[in-house]
């Protein structure tokens, strides 16, 4: 029997009726060793609570299972393979894989170069012919203009998925994207994201990356910067938020992350959050009296909301303890029954190097009722502690204590990342801001949203809110920008961006609300010659290739169009470039010709101011008697010149002369012959 086999057997084995699962490891742990301990107890009730507090994931039967590993390369599909399992995604050093779950300590049991193995800590996406009301907002009151704009930028939309992608480029909302990996197609979400950087850079090429864990993003980062960045990105529009990554220093594994993008010069745009309007507490561990519970407020012990029965409520309680992980805290959220509290769900994790220091407390199906988390410690906990609770949930009303400032999580608050805040895109020249978008400082004391931009708009998925919306509007800009100036780099872009910002607080900047301001952009910052807030068809002047004054009108891509030459006019020049001058007339204006005045004589005539032909004249000169006035101009033979006598008419004139001379020699000869 082949050896692949024989863990899949015992695996199988073990899990039949009668045996027992095998043990947990110490290389087991986070909700999945939670849910795998809950599991061999046959506490069903504790392993449904943990599997819901890791927001696990399947695949029919197979569980989606993070590694952690030295070299996430070096996992064969072979040894998954003989699991019943595969790969899902490789990162730097995690690996997703799919496993069945009676498979999934064997499996790591096998193979001791596997260091960690817990469920993917995920992102949350921050939300709140259509084109986004936003992109004509910030560009000063322009119409948006289409054609080449952000054609040199690729736009990475890194999202969790992009269900009905196809339907927008179909209905032209889109004009194309690249897959850069198979993306999920659960949600509309990233769509909406895409759709919004296509309505501010139509051009700019979309390329759609299916990201929600942690070693997803480490694969992307590789791909961008080792593996050479195949797909030409330079800008990242990200509007997702991950949480129990780090305590907002700009410091842990999700800003390596976008560490790693910006060390590519590339622009990495991010939504801020929408952990204001009293989703969002933070507080220094206090217990007064000892109990082992934080006090919420003197003599409080719960943090208490109500709770709606739809949505799903969803909270993360962190601590500032991500680099040493020495301090265990845990949670509970109660639930009012009555008159009594009853316990709803438990976060009991054990930190340490590869478990962050936060609690997940998720509920998919809460009821209508109020509720109340209690943060926990078994252990004597260091003076001066800071925490903070977050609602990241559709079913969780407002904080009964709560605050707004300093609430950008990841990967907002990194030091490489552009943080937008959220500004309905209806009241974008005075404000307020949204009320549920994060506010800054960071914990270090950095100024975070950097600035602010339109949500409340339209796609074809239906109106699009939140920082969610925001932040493509921003990577639409990035790329508009970097078309226009492609000899700026992505730190100079972020500047650029933030110091055309229109300033919207009260106090001195940058603003704790609004940041740097509003996003403005004018036509000449993104290359436009011209601008379409005038019809286009009224023209403007411009110079032809032949040296005159045409006209021409601003085209769709906010670049003149080719300049019209005028009609001709009387004024010895070539108007209407076609070689000619002054063909529309007569003659063209200071020409000169020979002529024959009325008296026979060799003449010029000159054009006229009009370009007509001015009467032909001969140089005056009374010697010659070649004028019809001089003394040799009396006598018969004169008369017969100017045709006096013989009647002749104007155009015989010049023939007359040699004529009459022919005569009157012939006659003289005669006279001669006859004597």
């Amino acid at each position: 029997m082949s050896r692949l086999l024989m863990p899949v057997l015992l695996a199988a084995v073990l899990a039949m009726p009668g045996h027992a699962a095998p043990p947990p490891s110490a290389r087991l742990g986070g909700y999945l060793g939670a849910y795998l301990d809950a599991r061999a107890r046959g506490d069903d009730v504790e392993a449904r609570r943990q599997l819901a507090n890791g927001r696990a994931r399947w695949d029919g039967a197979l569980l989606e299972v993070q590694l952690h590993l030295a070299d996430p390369d070096a996992l064969r599909d072979e040894a998954l393979a003989a699991f019943g399992g595969r790969v899902a995604v490789r990162g730097q050093d995690l690996a997703d894989v799919w496993l069945p779950v009676d498979h999934v300590a064997a499996f790591v049991a096998a193979h001791p170069e596997i260091e960690f193995a817990q469920l993917p800590w995920r992102s949350v996406p921050l939300l709140g012919p259509h084109q986004s009301q936003g992109a004509t907002r910030f560009r000063s009151g322009e119409v948006l203009c289409l054609a080449d704009n952000g054609a040199q930028a690729a736009v990475a939309v890194v999202d969790e998925a992009f269900q009905d992608i196809d339907k927008s480029v179909a209905a032209g909302e889109l004009a194309g994207y690249t897959a850069g990996n198979k993306f999920a197609t659960t949600a509309t979400h990233g769509s909406m994201c895409a759709e919004t950087v296509a309505d501010v850079a139509p051009a700019a090429p979309l390329v759609l990356y299916s990201v929600a864990t942690l070693s997803a993003m480490q694969a992307f980062a590789k791909e961008v910067t080792t593996k050479g960045n195949p797909n030409h990105i330079r800008v990242v529009s990200h509007s997702v938020g991950w949480f129990g990554q780090s305590y907002g220093r700009g410091t842990g594994p999700l800003c390596a992350v976008t560490d790693q993008a910006r060390s590519a010069d590339i622009v990495w745009v991010n939504a801020a959050g929408n952990n204001g309007g009293g989703s969002f507490y933070q507080g220094i561990w206090t217990d007064a009296d000892k109990d082992g519970s934080h006090d919420i407020q003197p003599g409080q012990k719960l943090l208490e909301f109500h709770g709606y029965a739809y949505g799903t409520i969803q909270m993360v309680v962190d601590w500032d303890d991500y680099d040493a992980r020495k301090i265990d805290l845990n949670a509970k959220l109660w639930r009012k029954d009555g008159a009594n509290w009853v316990i709803e769900t438990t976060s009991n994790l054990k930190q340490g190097k590869n478990v962050p220091s936060a609690e997940w407390l998720v509920v998919q199906q809460p009821q209508d009722a109020d509720y109340g988390i209690e943060i926990t410690s078994a252990a004597p906990v260091p003076a001066g502690l800071h925490l903070r609770v977050v609602s990241t949930g559709t079913g969780a009303g407002t904080l009964a204590a709560w605050g707004d400032n300093g609430n950008v999580y990841d990967p907002a608050c990194c030091k490489g990342v552009l943080a937008v805040g959220a500004l309905r895109w209806s009241d974008y020249d005075k404000g307020p801001q949204e009320d549920f978008s994060s506010y800054g400082p960071t914990v270090d004391g950095r100024q975070k949203p950097e600035v602010v931009a339109p949500d409340g708009t339209t796609t074809s998925f239906g109106d699009f809110y939140g920082t969610s919306a925001a932040c493509p509007h921003v990577a639409g800009v990035a790329a508009l920008l970097r078309t226009a100036h492609p000899d700026l780099n992505a730190d100079a872009i972020v500047q650029a961006i933030i110091a055309r910002a229109t300033p919207m607080g009260d106090g001195g900047l940058p603003d704790d609300t609004f940041g740097w301001g509003r996003v403005e952009v004018t036509g000449a910052e993104l290359g436009w010659e011209c601008t379409q807030s005038v019809a286009p068809a009224q023209d403007a002047t411009c110079a032809t290739a032949c040296g005159s004054v045409g006209t021409h009108t601003c085209g769709g891509s906010c670049r003149w169009n080719t300049c019209t030459p005028p009609p001709e006019s009387c004024n010895g020049k070539d108007d209407d470039c076609n070689g000619a001058t002054d063909e529309a007339f007569t003659c063209a204006l200071g020409a000169s010709v020979t002529c024959t005045t009325d008296s026979g004589a060799a003449g010029t005539r000159s054009c006229s101011a009009i370009c007509a032909w001015n009467p032909c004249t001969v140089p005056a000169d009374a010697s010659s008697g070649l004028d019809g006035s001089g003394p040799g101009d009396v006598g018969p033979l004169g008369d017969i010149a100017t045709g006096a006598a013989n009647g002749c008419s104007a155009s015989s004139r010049g023939a007359a002369w040699p004529f009459a001379w022919l005569v009157a020699l012939s006659g003289l000869w005669i006279r001669r012959r006859v004597r």
